[in-house]
């Protein structure tokens, strides 16, 4: 998570500018009473400020809505459609993640990585000691793996059925799928799950990338430069070439 420098706050009103019909208005967001340490505003609509009510301590405004006075806190990590958000925090020397509606205590484990699924679904990674234990938040329960020499972010399918992560290993990089190692490689990219849980992924060996969707082989090239699912999960893109020329193209796959 990106640190802030919470060493010293400005003493500032925060005020957002609306534009509708061509007429600019303007809200105040924060008056200024305590001082202001970092501020944001997501792409899902949502704005963030994190201000010091106290010497050392700090609290989390999303949309108007202040949180607990707490020791540490990182920037808020908000779903894709904008329903629920998490972020970290420390309170007496204890972790805990917090979301829309809850608390989740990490003991004595300290937060690495937090990330939402296309459709919501919770997914953060807890250090304890050497260990990283990833925590996947579904409705029929919370699901753990312990995971290893994690590279990147973890990639998740839409209902969060499916994870995906690159691991560094002896001989090369390694790609996980749901704890089952597809293989080793020179260097591989991981574009992410379709809607219908397809993963599409390249790697490369010696000279050539090829990219793949599970199992299937699209193509190969000497260079890639772009791997992507596009939002609905129905189609994704891919910038390659073989040579000094470089080429799109995309599949759609469904609706």
């Amino acid at each position: 998570f990106p640190s802030h420098d919470t060493s010293s706050g400005l003493m500032s009103s925060v005020f957002i500018l609306e534009a509708q019909d061509r007429k600019c208005g303007s809200e105040m967001l924060l008056d200024g009473s305590e001082p202001l340490i970092s501020i944001g505003l997501d792409s899902t609509g949502h704005w963030w400020a994190v201000t010091s009510p106290f010497s050392k301590r700090y609290a989390m405004t999303i949309d108007g809505k202040k949180g607990m006075d707490v020791d540490s806190i990182k920037a808020p990590v908000f779903s894709p459609d904008g329903q629920d958000f998490a972020y970290p925090v420390q309170k007496n020397g204890i972790w805990s993640i917090i979301t829309k509606d809850s608390i989740i205590s990490l003991g004595a484990g300290i937060p690495v990585y937090i990330g939402f699924s296309r459709y919501g679904i919770l997914a953060y990674t807890v250090l304890d000691g050497q260990s990283e234990m990833l925590y996947i938040c579904r409705e029929e329960g919370v699901f753990s793996q312990l995971i290893i020499n994690r590279i990147g972010d973890i990639a998740l399918s839409f209902d969060g059925s499916q994870w995906a992560y690159r691991s560094r290993r002896a001989g090369g990089i390694a790609l996980f799928v749901n704890d089952e190692e597809m293989g080793r490689f020179d260097e591989c990219a991981i574009a992410g799950f379709m809607v219908d849980n397809a993963f599409v992924y390249a790697d490369k060996q010696g000279d050539l990338w090829r990219v793949n969707k599970n199992d299937e082989e699209m193509l190969s090239a000497q260079y890639l430069k772009c791997l992507q699912v596009n939002q609905s999960g129905n189609s994704f893109a891919r910038a390659y070439g073989n040579g000094t020329r470089s080429t799109v193209f995309c599949i759609v796959t469904g609706k």
